[in-house]
């Protein structure tokens, strides 16, 4: 489903004190509740920031969400589907070199950079040394050749300004940092990663991990590297 969130001047979708405030809470009492440990991965692959496009073959990773927690206590989630509740902002519970590939979408931007430069390095800790890693994130480029004149898409027609569609990729959603190719390139590399280069939807070195949502295509930067 388009998300319809992206009129310039509507309420933020995150922001309010009582939501930053959940959102802590959240995060604390499950961190205290489950503890940090190190979990033995029961399947190969990693999804990072899944949200509710759980994968089978995939450990599903993303912010403890009590209603996907309450589907599979329930039964009302294939048994195949596994998923790890856990917020991103700290070390993922995995022994080094635990996967043979991982796949993150549309999540980095909601990291701050010292966060995003710590989770860059911790996904490389749990990827098996030659493993893919994909990572896809809105492209910050596309949105500056919108603010161009150019037309990247006909979906950037959503936006009635330059002004609406920054601010769309800066602050809303949650949205914490900003990336195109070079930056991405550069934290990638520092983070230990090697062979950064730029994909197509759809499009990589390991089929296992293409599972691109169609409906992010339009405004998406997909970069593949080797751990």
């Amino acid at each position: 489903m388009e998300d319809r969130r992206h009129v310039f001047g509507e309420p933020p979708w995150i922001g309010f004190l009582g939501e930053h405030l959940s959102f802590e809470f959240r995060s604390l009492f499950f961190r205290r509740l489950i503890g940090w440990k190190k979990r033995k991965p029961r399947k190969s692959l990693l999804h990072l920031g899944s949200a509710n496009h759980l994968l089978h073959g995939f450990e599903n990773v993303d912010f403890y969400d009590y209603k996907i927690m309450a589907k599979k206590f329930l039964g009302k989630i294939d048994k195949d589907i596994k998923y790890v509740g856990h917020d991103l902002r700290y070390r993922l519970p995995f022994p080094n070199s635990s996967f043979e590939g991982a796949f993150c979408e549309h999540t980095l931007e909601h990291l701050h950079p010292f966060d995003a430069k710590a989770f860059l390095k911790d996904v490389k800790r749990v990827l098996k040394p030659g493993s893919i890693f994909r990572v896809v994130v809105p492209d910050l480029d596309l949105y500056l050749d919108f603010c161009g004149g150019k037309i990247p898409n006909e979906k950037f027609q959503k936006f009635n300004s330059p002004a609406s569609a920054v601010w769309s990729l800066t602050q809303n959603f949650g949205h914490r940092s900003v990336w195109n190719f070079t930056q991405l390139e550069a934290e990638l590399l520092q983070a230990g990663f090697e062979s950064v280069r730029k994909e197509a939807y759809s499009s990589g070195s390991d089929s296992r991990l293409l599972h691109d949502l169609p409906r992010r295509a339009w405004e998406s930067l997909y970069v593949e590297c080797r751990s």
